[in-house]
């Protein structure tokens, strides 16, 4: 019989490295490049050593577990011995999840492919190419999940609504700042922020242009600097429309004078919204 060395080191270092890359990630904590690599390649040196040696299967399954551990232990760090239980029980469910996935596609695609009892494998189909794929399939579902959930979360904040202003009316989706703390100084009405995309649908591009200028087109409009959370200044221009218009699912609120402001940095929202809703203008109710 042939081996081939650098297959076996390629295939169980590039499923060594996966695994327990997939394992930081869902943990949540960044990982050392450096400790991972050692931690893959100590896995890869006894995958290499465990073929030479005749031991039962049983006792050849518990030499696996431990291996398994050590490899965490290589790779993590953690103060609470409970956090290396937690992230091994993970490295197993992954190198079986992995490990099954793996084992369907090579019977399938190299008819060639056998499984021995203590688990050896000879096919002519490299597995870390397979476990590549495997794991690129996993990301993409693992990103998709992601993105389904938290727009799941973030769609109870988000209101259609209808802003109307010298005979504009503009309909936009706006998304529910809880955390937006800017108020008219002198009225005490909260401001809701727009992007200059929407702005420059509201008036034009000259008077958007005038406005970057430091200069105030608008009618009982003012300039005025906010700080957020990362403590960067803001400027912003306030000024008044005439109503809001914001739908509910059976009702209209209506807003007369709502401050607004556009934020000369400009920013992006959440999906397709143009503007960020100050809390108090959904309490304040004028249904229709």
């Amino acid at each position: 019989m042939t081996i081939y060395i650098e297959c076996v080191l390629f295939d169980n270092l590039v499923i060594n490295t996966l695994i327990l890359f997939l394992t930081g990630n869902a943990l949540k904590i960044k990982v050392k490049p450096l400790r991972l690599f050692f931690s893959a390649l100590l896995g890869t040196a006894f995958a290499f050593v465990m073929p030479l040696i005749t031991l039962p299967t049983i006792l050849l399954l518990m030499v696996k577990f431990i291996i398994g551990l050590l490899m965490v232990l290589t790779a993590f760090y953690f103060k609470r011995v409970a956090y290396y239980l937690i992230a091994f029980l993970i490295f197993l469910v992954f190198t079986f999840i992995m490990g099954g996935m793996c084992i369907g596609m090579l019977l399938v695609l190299d008819p060639q492919f056998t499984l021995s009892a203590n688990l050896n494998y000879q096919s002519n189909i490299p597995v870390g190419l397979i476990l590549g794929l495997v794991s690129g399939f996993f990301w993409l579902m693992y990103k998709l999940i992601n993105y389904l959930l938290r727009k799941k979360q973030t769609d109870a904040y988000v209101y259609k609504i209808k802003i109307i202003n010298q005979e504009k009316e503009l309909d936009c989706n706006a998304f529910l700042d809880t955390g937006n703390q800017i108020y008219d100084k002198i009225s005490g009405k909260g401001i809701s922020v727009i992007t200059m995309n929407l702005f420059e649908k509201l008036f034009n591009r000259e008077v958007l242009i005038k406005v970057l200028c430091g200069q105030t087109p608008i009618n009982n409009s003012y300039f005025a600097n906010f700080s957020g959370i990362s403590e960067k200044h803001s400027r912003m221009l306030i000024f008044n429309v005439e109503k809001i218009l914001i739908y509910f699912d059976t009702s209209v609120n209506i807003i007369d004078k709502p401050y607004l402001a556009v934020n000369l940095r400009n920013f992006r929202i959440f999906g397709d919204c143009e503007i960020l809703l100050h809390q108090s203008i959904i309490e304040r109710k004028n249904v229709v």
